[in-house]
Formats: structure tokens, sequence, C-alpha cells
């Protein structure tokens, strides 16, 4: 006999009282709740010197992802996080904000993303789901920050990634990069 299907509705009311289902729930919520904190605290500092820069105030690194590219007066603040510790997916907010295709020519910028590409572990290598996405972050920098005087950079990273995760995508930004015909 063939099983009846379910309705989202029917779905949702089944497990409104499901044991099983309220401790994953809960055990779910509880995680992201000690997440929250540790990205809170490991954040602390970034985020009050952004907030005195007199950019829009920010609750975390994040906040300037999804905003317009408008706080070219933090830039220096969090150009000098990149070389300080923090939790992988505070560095992924910092590069991710970083992104910007107006600072294409800062050729420092380019060469601390590429450094860091190699350096940052795979995500198949990086047990805890938290702390994988920096890599491909570090990608999106790349390309948005590529520019002629970083080319010959780009070939040696090409290069030199073989074996790291998204090389693929390096191998593209380099096809692209040469067919606008700047080889």
């Amino acid at each position: 006999m063939a099983k009846k299907s379910m309705t989202a509705a029917e779905l949702i009311a089944s497990t409104a009282n499901d044991p099983a289902y309220l401790a994953m729930k809960a055990e779910q919520d509880r995680k992201r709740a000690e997440l929250r904190k540790i990205l809170d605290a490991d954040q602390a500092e970034l985020v009050a010197e952004l907030n005195a820069t007199g950019i829009e105030p920010v609750k975390n690194v994040w906040d300037l992802v999804s905003r317009p590219n408008n706080y070219d007066d933090a830039l220096e603040v969090l150009t000098s996080h990149l070389f300080k510790p923090h939790h992988p997916r505070v560095m992924e907010g910092i590069v991710r904000s970083l992104a910007m295709r107006h600072l294409s020519g800062m050729t420092a910028l380019w060469e601390k993303f590429a450094q860091m590409y190699l350096e940052t572990h795979n995500d198949q290598d990086i047990e805890e789901p938290a702390r994988r996405g920096l890599k491909f972050a570090l990608i999106l920098g790349l390309e948005a920050l590529m520019s002629d005087d970083v080319a010959d950079l780009l070939r040696q990273l090409v290069h030199d990634s073989k074996g790291h995760q998204h090389a693929d995508c390096l191998e593209d930004l380099l096809a692209k990069y040469e067919s606008d015909d700047h080889s």
C-alpha cells in the first residue's frame, strides 16, 4: 500500500510534538547561540574600531558585506585585521567586505589574499562546518581585486594552487583575464 503524501502544514504539525525533533532543534539552537557568542567576542575589537571610523554603525563585520560599498573610511581597519587572528567566519566577513572592484589597484591586498588562500585549509579538511568557507571568499576577493598589476602573480598562484580547493576557479579567472586581451 502506497504512503499518503503529506502537506507542509501536516509535516510541521507532526514535528511540533515530536520529542526527537524538539531535542534536535534545541541542540541546534544551543550550538547557534554558542557560535554567536564566540563570533561576537572574536570581533568585538574590530566592531569597535569600525564604528569609531564614523561609518554607519555595525554589529558585526557581515553588516558591511550586505550594504553598499560606501565604507572606504573603514578600509584601514579592515586591512589591519587581516593580520590579526580571527575565527574563520569573521575573517571570511573581512575578506568579503574588502572584495570591491574599486580596490583593484591595491596589489598588496591582492597578495595578502593570495597568501591566505594558499595557507587556508580546504573545506573538506575542516571538521567544524562553522570554520568552512574562507577559501572561497578569498577566491571572490582575488577576482574582485584583479588588475593588470597582478597578472603575473595570478599566473604564479595558479601554478602554486594545484591540489587546493577552488584551484579551478583561479584557472578560470586567469583564462578570462587572458581572453580579455591582457596576455
